[in-house]
């Protein structure tokens, strides 16, 4: 890369054909004590319309309450849409779908497996919620039991998830209506689009959302532009760690250039034990380099986090995993905001307390069986 100074606004508009959106106001909520409060305030003082777009949802207090929720603004004359992910979606209480119905709330599956059977593979990943085009929130938590609480323990997750308001949040419409319309075939209706209120905040945003793609996707794209801008340092987060060839070049040449870059993913507690497997292949030739990469001990963590030098960072629903980049819908924002990136940053020094550091030896030793299930995952790594 040229030493030439690169305004990162500039380079990641040019590179991504979106341009920010200024003027956005951004909560970041750790865990499920702090986000679930949120989402169900901005569901409960709704007036006009909820949109709402998740691939889990699943089970425990959390589920009903939300079920609940929908199903009373739906009663009030809400206008309330729910998109579920009809494999992320498969162990959820029929009759919670039911109640929100009968309550006059529409309720559609993305994708069941009779719709389309070669596309049933091509899942929205997307987790999205807006109500009344003024408040919307992405980022990685599901409608579970396990999301509840405050990652105390192994039976709750550590996870963060984000408020928008501001222009942003039309972003973020987009993706819900670029999911709702590809199943339901409905119009967006003149009654709910419209502009978001105006929001006093400082932070620069820009939503890029993302579909399923043979080659290079959006989200792809991303991950590259990000990668390729930073000057200082990388810290990166993610529950599910499965990258390609050109991908780890990136990251190497990035370190051989002074970049100092962290990544911290699940250790013992990750709900897909195949996954770890998959990301010890990526592993090795990034410890290496001098990448620092821990494994967080102390539950499931599940955040999906990238951060770039002093104000930037990228959160969403996609993971750094080639499912995100080449099989799912999904949706990220890439945020420009001193602040918020300080909050993040705080959070992952807390986050680390818990991290065990890895290092070659800890690959190198691994057991001749351990050493055999990971070649074996790379028969199917797209898929993870």
């Amino acid at each position: 890369m040229s030493d030439t100074f690169i305004n990162p606004q500039d380079f990641i508009e040019a590179a991504l054909g979106i341009p920010f959106t200024k003027g956005n106001r951004i909560s970041v909520l750790k865990n499920g004590d702090e986000i679930f409060p949120e989402m169900l305030e901005a569901i409960e003082t709704s007036k006009k319309s909820i949109l709402f777009e998740t691939y889990v949802y699943w089970r425990g207090n959390i589920a009903e309450t939300f079920a609940t929720a929908l199903a009373k603004k739906a009663e009030e004359g809400v206008s309330v849409r729910v998109l579920l992910d009809a494999y992320g979606s498969s162990r959820m209480d029929k009759r919670l779908i039911e109640r929100i119905s009968d309550a006059g709330g529409k309720v559609r599956l993305f994708r069941p497996l009779r719709w389309r059977f070669w596309d049933f593979d091509k899942r929205t990943h997307r987790k999205i919620l807006i109500c009344d085009q003024r408040i919307g929130f992405t980022g990685g938590v599901g409608i579970a039991a396990e999301w509840e609480g405050d990652a105390r323990n192994p039976s709750e997750w550590r996870e963060t998830h984000f408020k928008f308001e501001g222009k942003s949040v039309q972003g973020l419409s987009g993706a819900f209506w670029n999911n709702w319309i590809d199943i339901d075939g409905e119009y967006i209706p003149d009654s709910i689009s419209g502009s978001p209120s105006h929001s006093e905040g400082d932070s620069l945003v820009l939503v890029v959302r993302s579909s399923p793609a043979t080659h290079q996707s959006e989200m792809e794209l991303v991950f590259e532009c990000l990668l390729t801008l930073a000057k200082s340092s990388i810290t990166l987060t993610t529950p599910y760690f499965n990258i390609g060839e050109k991908t780890i070049e990136l990251l190497r040449r990035k370190a051989q250039e002074g970049v100092e870059i962290e990544i911290l993913i699940p250790g013992e507690h990750i709900d897909k034990s195949i996954e770890l497997l998959v990301a010890e292949e990526s592993m090795k030739p990034l410890l290496e380099a001098g990448i620092t990469i821990r494994r967080y001990t102390r539950t499931m963590i599940h955040s999906k986090i990238i951060r770039i030098d002093d104000d930037i960072a990228c959160v969403g629903s996609p993971n750094f995993n080639q499912r995100s980049r080449k099989k799912d819908f999904e949706v990220a924002a890439i945020i420009i905001d001193r602040n918020t990136s300080k909050v993040l940053d705080d959070h992952y020094a807390r986050d680390v307390e818990f991290g065990n550091k890895m290092n070659p030896q800890n690959i190198k030793k691994a057991s001749l069986w351990r050493k055999a299930r990971r070649k074996a995952t790379l028969l199917f790594r797209e898929q993870l």
